[in-house]
């Protein structure tokens, strides 16, 4: 019987968060594509993506965000999340509209860390259920998986060097170098991955400093577009353990 309540109760958590993370992903995945530059950019980098490919105009597009964001709002109204919601909101607008896309590699990297924090923030409230609040213990972690995507989120650049190049994008591996850059990433990410467990001592070790070792491996000795890409889809696993290892 108990077991029974806390599987629906567990359900129920996991499928409002996940709703949640849908809605917020695709508001900022139409954002992201919307623009001139973002517009000009894809038609380098990824020519099927709904615009460049003509199945979609820019006018639609907006519209669709509108709409989108409007779900969200209310969405997390009823649900939980409205904060971080507001806050990747805002972030997402200063990322896609004002462009922040384009501009210094640092500001561009910190947009992506506020965003993809308030993503995590938000999945934990709309799961917390009615009555959760989070504290200013809360803070710490937060500012620790903001500055680990900072430090470490210009791995998705290497993947779009050339169509960046091309753009005229002030992205890391651009500014100083792809070699430099690679170097840079990857001992942030293992600093990030060994200092974290080390002074948290937590027991997702194997999990976080494994896949943080693979990443920075990939990231020097594999050196291809179609690499990268893979060596991001391990980011993706090593960005999703941290916070489990945080909160």
């Amino acid at each position: 019987m108990f077991l029974g309540f806390d599987l629906i109760d567990t359900l129920k958590s996991f499928s409002l968060s996940f709703f949640w993370v849908a809605i917020v992903a695709m508001g900022f995945s139409i954002s992201n594509q919307r623009q001139p530059a973002s517009i000009h950019e894809d038609s380098l980098n990824k020519p099927w993506r709904p615009i460049p490919s003509q199945r979609i105009t820019p006018s639609q597009a907006n519209t669709l965000f509108s709409v989108v964001t409007v779900m969200g709002l209310v969405y997390s109204g009823l649900f939980g999340g409205l904060g971080p919601y507001l806050i990747q909101l805002a972030a997402t607008y200063m990322y896609n509209d004002l462009g922040g896309a384009q501009g210094h590699h640092v500001i561009r990297d910190f947009l992506n860390a506020v965003g993809m924090t308030s993503w995590v923030f938000g999945c934990i409230d709309v799961a917390a259920g009615p009555g959760f609040h989070f504290t200013s213990a809360d803070l710490i972690p937060s500012a620790v998986l903001a500055a680990a995507i900072t430090t470490t989120i210009a791995i998705q650049d290497f993947r779009d060097f050339d169509g960046d190049r091309e753009c005229g994008r002030a992205t890391l591996p651009i500014a100083i170098g792809q070699g430099y850059a690679r170097v840079l990433i990857a001992v942030s990410i293992l600093s990030w991955s060994f200092g974290v467990v080390i002074l948290l001592g937590s027991g997702l070790v194997s999990a976080l400093t494994g896949l943080g070792t693979l990443i920075a491996m990939r990231l020097l000795f594999l050196r291809t577009r179609s690499a990268d890409k893979i060596t991001m889809e391990f980011w993706y696993g090593w960005f999703a353990t941290l916070p489990l290892v945080l909160l």
